[in-house]
């Protein structure tokens, strides 16, 4: 079995259309120690949160109503901060991927997520630098206004 890496500065923003699997990718960031654990279950959402949260590292699902992931991803390339992106894909498609990559995405992790898959996915992105945990602290009193919450 796989240890999952120690993570407990990261902060983390899930952006799921599904119940379900927001609890199993939160499950998965806790058993790495992760803290700050946040989730939105739409597209407008993510990008209000994004923006407001300034997370490490957002992990976004393909499906989301409300904004296309493109439209997602486009508005984030305007924010000042960028946080890399885990696209959680179920049926990829080239011209999609292209279009995501020209955007800047670089990490594509496939449906069913494994917790192993995650974890190797982050603990990459800290040990590159991608990612400097604790980095970027939202604005004053957004953690403990929102701790993991859900918007």
């Amino acid at each position: 079995m796989i240890k999952p890496p120690q993570l407990p500065d990261l902060s983390v923003l899930v952006a799921e259309s599904s119940e379900y699997q927001r609890r199993l990718l939160r499950e998965a960031l806790r058993s790495a120690a992760i803290r700050k654990v946040y989730e939105v279950p739409d597209g407008q959402a993510v990008i209000a949160a994004s923006t407001r949260l300034l997370p490490d590292v957002l992990i976004l699902d393909t499906d989301l109503p409300g904004a296309s992931t493109l439209e997602i991803m486009r508005a984030l390339t305007r924010h000042p901060v960028t946080m890399p992106i885990i696209l959680t894909v179920s049926r990829p498609t080239v011209p999609f991927i292209e279009a995501a990559m020209r955007l800047g995405l670089r990490d594509i992790l496939a449906r069913p997520i494994k917790p192993s898959a995650l974890w190797a996915r982050l603990d990459t992105l800290v040990a590159t630098g991608r990612i400097r945990p604790g980095l970027f602290v939202g604005p004053s009193g957004a953690e403990a206004e929102l701790g993991s919450a859900r918007f």
